[in-house]
């Protein structure tokens, strides 16, 4: 199953780590189909919200892959 990151904000995005790209590409299966879809809808999310509010999330996501 692929991860996903928890934010001090609440919210949790994808993990760019994990390895739905592969799953998709050579396994598909149902796990990394909705995988894919909320990954679009976190790019989605980022790219229509302003843009300090992108930038927040953004170092939040980094900080989380630090502390992993």
């Amino acid at each position: 199953m692929s991860k996903r990151l928890k934010l001090a904000n609440g919210t949790s995005w994808p993990d760019p780590h994990d390895e739905s790209e592969w799953q998709l590409r050579y396994a598909p299966n149902r796990g990394a189909e909705l995988m894919a879809a909320g990954t679009c809808a976190a790019y989605r999310d980022l790219i229509v919200m302003p843009a300090r509010k992108r930038n927040q999330t953004i170092a939040m996501i980094r900080k989380a892959i630090r502390e992993q």
